[in-house]
């Protein structure tokens, strides 16, 4: 038996610093204080997070200021790290891989890489994301080299030009400090083995276990009263009832490498995740809600589903933060409750719903920074009702496309519907939605809104329904572009009864004709 420990002066040692440690010793000490991971920015000296967007020159990327530490070493890039990758000249998508890579030995250090992917490898049938482009597989070898996954990128036939919709976030985060006074660790059951040994609680690595809500919903009944964090290690799980935090609790995962699947076998009618108590945040997850992950939804609205949304929330006050969420049998995210404020939704990725991708029916409440796709219904649906809500929203830096209805839509329609005021919608970027066959032909449909620096492109323009009020719609710096429905690009469907109801200052229209009536174009 040989025991270790550090760091001891030994008798004799007079360097004025007080014991020496080696770079392994150290490294073997500081991976179990912080794990390794993208550095969140409450713990970074306020730099980034390391995100990879699309760059400016032909086929880069760039990737943003942070911290991150890889097998107990410390990275940080202080400025734009641009990288290039290699064109796709054969057919099909090929996933390359954007990483931090740690080597020991004569070239140690810590670099960011570009690892090209295989021309038309997917995901097996068997993992959540099958039939979706799969990325190289990092290495991971401690003492040798060690790959940390920032992003996948999915590089088209014949591309020159990558956009943000090419990229798929894989940042595990580390260092999130929680809330309030106390943390739970649950082990998924592929976790690392270190893990699994320091963790609280343990999901079952048995095959066929679907009940890893239970351990998960056990974590949050033993947080203090005052509540707490429970944090999901990297792994997979399967769920058969929904995730429920308790009051004052929080439920943090390690970005896209944390990932819940529902089960099959789960009642129609079950949300994912229900957020119930005020002030709660969840984030840093992807959730797979057993629906499709392939077809495109354009054709007709889904009017039907197993009712099972990705993440309900039935209480304002709540944050839900970089969030990948995939084929919900219903919507992706449900704020239900026409009384719900203050919701911030931000930095989610939503594809494949049944329904919509948000449906949101809270006031005083922030949508931004979204990424939705291959909705059936609409992207963003900010919906009024009878007892409040769809009132001062802000909506911004959203991208939707290839919705079956709206792009984003702010709906009144509801039987004693408080008409949705004051809400701001902008630098929006909606594209191909409102391609259904039937439902009202809008990709957004907004009452006493701001609307500013906003592309349209799809299937139709702006429609306006604002009867009640002098200025029904302000409008400027608007790009409408490519729409079908000629004569109805900006149109007034009621006429109003006051004077300007729907303003154009500075619009930019793209080989379009305008249809407005009782209108007023300043």
């Amino acid at each position: 038996m040989v025991e270790t420990s550090y760091p001891f002066r030994k008798p004799g040692d007079t360097n004025p610093f007080g014991a020496t440690l080696t770079e392994n010793q150290w490294a073997q000490f500081s991976r179990y204080l912080i794990g390794t991971g993208v550095m969140s920015v409450s713990f970074n000296d306020n730099l980034g997070e390391l995100e990879v967007t699309a760059g400016t020159l032909p086929l880069t990327v760039d990737i943003d200021t942070g911290a991150a530490a890889i097998q107990g070493h410390y990275y940080q890039n202080n400025a734009t790290n641009t990288l290039t990758l290699n064109a796709n000249l054969a057919s099909g998508i090929r996933a390359d891989l954007i990483a931090l890579e740690c080597k020991w030995g004569l070239n140690a250090g810590i670099t960011a890489i570009v690892v090209q992917g295989t021309n038309g490898l997917q995901y097996p049938s068997t993992d959540p994301r099958s039939g979706n482009p799969m990325p190289p597989q990092p290495v991971q070898t401690e003492g040798v080299r060690w790959q940390l996954p920032l992003a996948q990128v999915n590089m088209v036939n014949g591309h020159t030009t990558i956009v943000d919709t090419d990229i798929v976030d894989l940042r595990n985060f580390v260092g999130v400090q929680a809330t309030q006074s106390n943390s739970v660790v649950v082990a998924m059951p592929n976790a690392r083995s270190t893990m699994k040994q320091n963790a609280d609680f343990q999901i079952p690595a048995s095959a066929g276990f679907i009940d890893a809500d239970e351990i998960i919903n056990e974590a949050f009944s033993v947080l203090p009263a005052c509540g707490g964090t429970v944090m999901l290690s990297e792994g997979d799980c399967i769920i058969s009832d929904s995730i429920s935090p308790v009051m004052g609790a929080n439920l943090i995962g390690c970005g896209s490498q944390t990932t819940i699947t529902l089960s099959g076998l789960a009642p129609a009618g079950t949300p994912m995740i229900v957020a119930g108590y005020a002030g709660a945040t969840i984030r840093d997850m992807a959730l797979f809600g057993g629906g499709s992950t392939s077809s495109i939804y354009t054709t007709t609205p889904v009017t039907t589903g197993l009712g099972n949304q990705g993440v309900l929330v039935t209480t304002g006050s709540v944050q839900l933060l970089n969030l990948t969420i995939t084929g919900a049998q219903d919507y992706g995210i449900d704020v239900t409750s026409g009384a719900t404020s203050k919701v911030v939704i931000k930095d989610c990725t939503i594809t494949y719903a049944y329904g919509d991708g948000i449906y949101y029916q809270g006031a005083l409440g922030i949508v931004a920074d979204n990424k939705i796709s291959y909705c059936g219904d609409c992207g963003i649906h900010l919906a009024a009702t009878a007892t409040g809500g769809a009132q001062a929203n802000k909506f911004s830096g959203n991208l939707v496309t290839y919705c079956g209805l709206h792009g984003i839509i702010v709906d009144g329609t509801a039987a004693g519907a408080i008409v949705g005021w004051y809400n701001m919608i902008s630098n929006n970027e909606i594209g191909q939605c409102g391609m259904a066959a039937t439902g009202s032909p809008s990709c957004i449909n907004l009452i006493g809104a701001g609307i500013r620096s906003t592309s349209l492109i799809g299937n139709y323009g702006w429609t306006a329904n604002a009867p009640y009020t002098k200025y029904g719609i302000g409008i400027s710096s608007n790009a409408v572009q490519d729409t079908r429905a000629v004569g109805n690009d900006m149109y007034d469907a009621s006429g109003g009864t006051g004077s300007k109801d729907i303003i154009l200052n500075g619009a930019t229209l793209s080989g379009l004709s305008l249809n407005l009536y009782n209108s007023y174009q300043a």
